[in-house]
């Protein structure tokens, strides 16, 4: 039976977590603690020696956490990108609560942004990713540095856990998941999950 490590990160503190963004942009940066929290996570990914493969959405957060924390070499990708918030990225969520106050209540996942995309879209585009680019390697240490969204649909998928629950998952910026996962007939099935 083929097994796989997969590792995700949440990327760090960024300066629109910090202006309360109802989603970021790709040109957001990190705080000046997002910086050090980056560097901070170096010692925790040490632990797990050496990767065989390291993906990271393309957006300015993620590859400034992924740099900061020690990896150079990386493959970026669009496809592991936050939710598109469209008109309204980067714009404070406080502002879209006011516009749309019934937009998250209750959440529908089918719903775009204005101008952007909907949860579902993120999820596909997300899990096409994983399939087509993280289940076939076995045997192998797989390490994502991604978004909160992303996050949540990758372990919602693997806990079989309903996505009218999105987003479960309220993880911390550069938080770790550690999966352990068994790859059966094209299959990922969860061995074990540390957070």
């Amino acid at each position: 039976m083929a097994a796989l490590k997969l590792v995700l990160v949440r990327h760090a503190e960024s300066k629109g977590n910090i202006a309360g963004s109802l989603t970021g942009t790709d040109a957001d940066v990190l705080s000046e603690e997002g910086e050090r929290q980056a560097i901070a996570l170096s010692d925790s990914l040490k632990s797990f020696g050496v990767f065989d493969a390291v993906y990271v959405s393309d957006t300015e957060r993620t590859i400034q956490t992924a740099r900061l924390a020690g990896f150079d070499a990386m493959s970026l990708t669009s496809l592991l990108k936050e939710t598109n918030g469209g008109a309204w990225g980067g714009r404070p969520r406080s502002e879209f609560d006011a516009e749309f106050p019934d937009f998250f209540n209750p959440l529908d996942l089918e719903r775009a942004y204005p101008r952007g995309e909907s949860h579902c879209e993120m999820g596909k585009r997300v899990l096409t990713f994983i399939s087509s680019e993280v289940a076939p390697k076995h045997n192998k240490k797989v390490l994502l540095f991604t978004h909160l969204g992303p996050i949540n649909i990758i372990l919602h998928k693997l806990f079989n856990i309903e996505l009218s629950r999105f987003p479960l998952f309220n993880l911390r910026n550069c938080a770790i998941v550690d999966l352990d996962i068994c790859l059966v007939d094209g299959c990922m099935l969860l061995k074990k999950a540390s957070f």
